[in-house]
């Protein structure tokens, strides 16, 4: 992969006692050091939920996939997606956190509205630095 020119990759899926204990020793994002002449690293990274990992936002719509195909989020969704991404903050010795939004059943179907809601989302928390997080 590295030969490919791939500098990261994230896991999907792995097995619940592994995920647990890695997250539980801040080991979610690893450093694979490949065993070949050219000693390439990639930088390995377990999602903290398989995808979709904002759907828990969403309980009035299943078929909805993405936090903001209702539209532009309130300020009480902001601040629940802040105690979100600093749960999973816990499990990663990085500041780094991905942030998932839909996922292979959304299809995109609305695409510009989580592209709206992804920029809007960027633009709040930049606007109310009290959450201490950056959004890029």
């Amino acid at each position: 992969m590295a030969q490919a020119g791939y500098d990261a990759f994230f896991f999907g899926r792995i097995d619940y006692q592994d995920w647990q204990k890695r997250s539980d020793d801040q080991a979610l994002e690893v450093i694979w050091r490949t065993a070949n002449p050219h000693n390439e690293t990639l930088l390995g990274r377990v999602l903290y939920v398989h995808y979709s990992d904002t759907k828990f936002l969403i309980h009035d719509n299943y078929f909805c996939r993405s936090i903001f195909c209702n539209g532009p989020l309130d300020d009480g969704r902001y601040s629940r997606v802040a105690d979100w991404i600093r749960e999973q903050s816990r499990s990663f010795k990085t500041n780094n956190i991905a942030m998932l939004v839909g996922d292979d059943f959304h299809l995109w179907q609305q695409a510009e509205k989580d592209f709206n809601g992804i920029e809007a989302m960027i633009e709040y928390y930049k606007s109310h630095p009290d959450y201490n997080i950056e959004a890029k």
